[in-house]
């Protein structure tokens, strides 16, 4: 799980979106014959939804509508996702971080504040100590142990639990979600 590129790392446990008027969808080719679908909209200092494997960009409508207005959101369909280039080769973790960072350079996205959902995160155990941005854990209390163990690994990483939710926690209580992530991408340098 090597984000070095990112401010910040968000583990949560279709279609497209509705863009706001000002927003965009484009491609950006990660390879030969391999094309990553991504949506954008607003203005700001960007933050970039990553959805769950096998899930698809329009994951983040609640969060696209909520940071829109403050910030330059980026929604993407990870390879053989969604909209973008269904392929044979290349669908593992560690090869749709390359692409990730394809498109956070091809996008230009400076001080990029990274959001994923539990498998878009990626279970790179060893690599955990070697990131050094601010990080923020949200997990769903069913969870809290492998948050604790996460945050141990990560220096200067912050958990927040929430009870009574599931998996796709961000999707329960949306409000909730929201508020944490605009109160950690608040307190960035």
């Amino acid at each position: 799980m090597q984000v070095p590129f990112s401010r910040t790392l968000l583990p949560l446990t279709l279609g497209l979106l509705a863009l706001p008027s000002a927003g965009s969808a484009d491609f950006i080719e990660v390879a030969p014959q391999v094309k990553i679908y991504y949506e954008s909209t607003g203005q700001g200092e960007p933050l970039l939804f990553v959805p769950e494997w096998t899930l698809s960009s329009g994951i983040w409508k609640e969060q696209v509508n909520a940071f829109s207005k403050t910030h330059r959101v980026v929604v993407m369909d990870p390879r053989s996702h969604g909209n973008s280039s269904k392929v044979l080769a290349g669908n593992s973790v560690a090869q749709q971080a390359r692409d990730l960072r394809k498109v956070i350079e091809g996008l230009q996205l400076d001080r990029v504040t990274l959001v994923a959902w539990s498998m878009a995160v990626a279970d790179r155990r060893p690599y955990l100590a070697q990131i050094k941005v601010p990080t923020l854990l949200v997990v769903a209390g069913e969870n809290k142990e492998m948050g604790e163990t996460l945050k141990g690994k990560i220096g200067g990483a912050q958990l927040s639990v929430f009870e009574s939710v599931g998996h796709a926690l961000f999707l329960e209580d949306p409000k909730k979600s929201n508020d944490r992530l605009a109160a950690f991408v608040k307190s960035l340098p």
